[in-house]
């Protein structure tokens, strides 16, 4: 009969868990601080650093440039009592949104398409966590620190302000509530910069294809709609009329300082510039010739331009919603007065103040909609 090695049993350590079992909270915790550090690629390497790093000077350098800016055109002129702003609080950051939404797009991938591609979605899923825990701890982690980035960038340029104005408690004091409302601007934008991205990710299978297609689709809308609601045809318009007495005067001055080249004699001072129109001046005519024939014939010509949108205001006041980045600034809008009148801002302010963050709204809900949709059958 054959024998067969007898079996050797080792004891190589394994006991059964007897410490604290923390449950889902501790799970979902974990997977938000995976979050944290992935974003901001701590643990990596330093190309996956660099992303974060840009974001950081998108939101930050323009506020810097523009205070540097304020500091020399101040010294010019040190007895000035304030300074110009080159930019309001209000408008800072509908300027930098486009280039966050770019890097943000090339960043926020990362959190749901590298899951799935190296198939390690299922060992998340494992009790307690599940899929709705995964997709918030996904999103919350990258919109916290895109809320911090962004509202870095407008509370530079707030303290910058206040700091350079000869009064910094009192100015403070009087716009403390900008304050607020800037990191409540943050979180709009933030959650906008968070939305879009990963929601496209959840369809695609490679950062990249997510990139492409938020940035391209982005960009695209915002020029395709900003130049509808801005096309115009313009046709200039002749007018003949009297030459008033001020005219007859500003005309005989003007005559009497320069000869006949149109260049100015020594010891004359023409007026700074003549207030009529005198025609168009061609080839053979010099525009002191020309203001002669309007003194002699006592007539002045006025020029009036004559612009129709080819694209109809009750049209256009809809359009605007289309572009998600007008969007976010009409919402942010809200917050602030001190906004530079824009042709979109003019046709949304036909609509009451709740269309804006209707349209905000669905720009947001639609993506996180659609991200959970796909993400259930990974449930199943």
């Amino acid at each position: 009969m054959e024998q067969r090695p007898a079996g050797q049993l080792f004891d190589i350590g394994y006991q059964r868990y007897d410490g604290p079992r923390q449950g889902r909270r501790r799970a979902w915790i974990a997977l938000l601080t995976n979050g944290f550090r992935q974003t901001l690629g701590l643990g990596q390497g330093a190309r996956s650093k660099i992303l974060p790093a840009l974001m950081v000077a998108a939101s930050v350098v323009p506020a810097g440039v523009i205070l540097v800016a304020t500091v020399i055109a101040s010294a010019f002129d040190p007895s000035a009592d304030s300074f110009d702003r080159p930019a309001e609080v209000g408008d800072y950051l509908s300027g930098v949104t486009t280039l966050l939404l770019i890097l943000t797009a090339m960043l926020a991938p990362a959190l749901l398409v590298s899951d799935r591609r190296d198939n390690v979605l299922s060992l998340y899923l494992v009790r307690p966590l599940g899929m709705l825990d995964y997709l918030i701890g996904r999103w919350l982690a990258f919109f916290l620190v895109t809320a911090v980035i962004v509202f870095m960038g407008p509370f530079i340029l707030m303290a910058g302000y206040t700091l350079l104005s000869p009064d910094a408690v009192q100015v403070f004091r009087d716009n403390w509530r900008d304050l607020v409302n800037i990191l409540a601007a943050s979180v709009i934008v933030a959650a906008f910069l968070t939305t879009i991205p990963m929601g496209v990710a959840a369809f695609t299978p490679r950062r990249v294809y997510a990139a492409a297609i938020v940035i391209g689709a982005s960009l695209v809308l915002f020029t395709v709609v900003g130049a509808l609601i801005s096309l115009e045809s313009c046709e200039d318009n002749a007018v003949t009329r009297p030459m008033t007495a001020e005219e007859r005067a500003e005309a005989q001055a003007y005559l009497a300082a320069v000869d006949e080249s149109g260049i100015v004699q020594p010891g004359q001072q023409p007026p700074p510039h003549i207030s009529f129109g005198v025609g168009e001046v061609g080839p053979e005519t010099t525009y002191r010739q020309e203001v002669q024939r309007a003194l002699d014939a006592g007539e002045v010509q006025e020029v009036t331009v004559d612009c129709t949108a080819l694209v109809p205001a009750d049209v256009g006041e809809w359009l605007v919603f289309a572009d998600p980045f007008s969007a976010v600034t009409l919402t942010t809008d809200m917050l602030f007065t001190d906004v530079e009148p824009q042709a979109f801002r003019e046709l949304a302010a036909r609509h009451p103040d709740w269309y804006p963050v209707a349209a905000y709204l669905a720009w947001l809900l639609v993506p996180l909609a659609l991200m959970w949709w796909q993400y259930r059958r990974y449930a199943a």
